[in-house]
């Protein structure tokens, strides 16, 4: 990893890294990193962030990802993000884009039909 990443990209990358095994907390991830809580908050202010904006924003992506992936029901996808319950992945991924899991992944359906018509009408 480069600096250029930032700390928070390396954090982010053990986060990724850690799933679905765990998600590490704040104090694993010190101890992944050898240092102290404290020291890694410290870290975070200077990237304008905090291990709570950093845990949403990986959450985030990996369920924009396993969303994609029609074989994971949304239970699944809950369980492997370690969220204690289907319904609160379902508010948290409400509250981040507007939409439920179903109606994100209809919508998905939808732009799919639509670029596969585009697709053939232009053969």
């Amino acid at each position: 990893m480069t600096q250029a990443g930032g700390f928070s990209e390396q954090v982010a990358q053990l986060m990724k890294k850690s799933m679905p095994s765990f998600f590490p907390s704040l104090q694993q991830t010190a101890e992944s990193f050898g240092t102290i809580t404290r020291t890694l908050q410290h870290k975070w202010k200077e990237e304008n962030t905090t291990y709570n904006n950093l845990s949403i924003q990986i959450r985030k992506e990996m369920t924009m990802g396993y969303l994609r992936k029609w074989e994971y029901s949304v239970g699944e996808i809950a369980y492997v993000l370690h969220f204690s319950e289907s319904s609160v992945f379902q508010s948290a991924f409400k509250k981040w884009s507007g939409f439920t899991p179903g109606q994100y992944r209809a919508e998905l359906m939808k732009e799919h039909a639509s670029s596969k018509r585009e697709v053939e009408n232009k053969r």
